[in-house]
């Protein structure tokens, strides 16, 4: 991604410095606790975060492909913002299931969430489809239909699917 190409593009005033500049202030001061990660595993967040820069950029033809991943980008940066990762306890897997009523072992739950992923998204790398918060938002109510469970949140299955990815599987 060239964001400087990208930013003229979509109009927007800023320098490509300034830019990620933007996103990591809104992040800290606007998101308070929530990592790059977080952000983008929970597509109502990551849609209003979006909406927040074009407000604050006053530039409505900003999409929120550009401005995600220019914030996943940031995330691999050698020269990241400190601040920006969560130190809390994370929760297992097998916990939160049972907790919110699914009946699936941690292992099933992973290998269906990332089969409907493989499904709806043939083409699409987790990172591609974190950058589309709608069509993020769609997977999620996809699974929910299929395993009968509402419950299940948004975040909870993004973040299954980009740890499977990380883990290499």
């Amino acid at each position: 991604m060239n964001l400087s190409k990208e930013l003229e593009l979509c109009e927007c005033g800023d320098t490509r410095e300034e830019f990620l500049n933007r996103l990591t202030r809104k992040l800290q001061e606007g998101f308070v606790g929530m990592t790059i990660d977080d952000l983008v595993c929970s597509p109502s967040d990551a849609m209003e975060f979006c909406k927040q820069i074009r407000d604050m950029t006053e530039c409505s033809k900003l999409i929120d492909p550009v401005i995600l991943k220019a914030l996943m980008n940031l995330r691999r940066a050698k020269n990241m913002p400190t601040g920006l990762k969560a130190k809390r306890e994370p929760k297992r897997l097998q916990t939160q299931l049972n907790e919110l009523g699914c009946d699936l072992t941690a292992d099933t739950f992973r290998e269906r969430a990332n089969d409907l992923f493989a499904g709806m998204y043939k083409s699409r790398t987790f990172d591609e489809l974190a950058c589309h918060p709608v069509q993020a938002k769609d997977l999620c109510s996809v699974l929910r239909k299929n395993l009968g469970n509402s419950e299940l949140p948004d975040s909870m299955i993004l973040r299954t699917i980009m740890n499977v990815r990380k883990a290499g599987f």
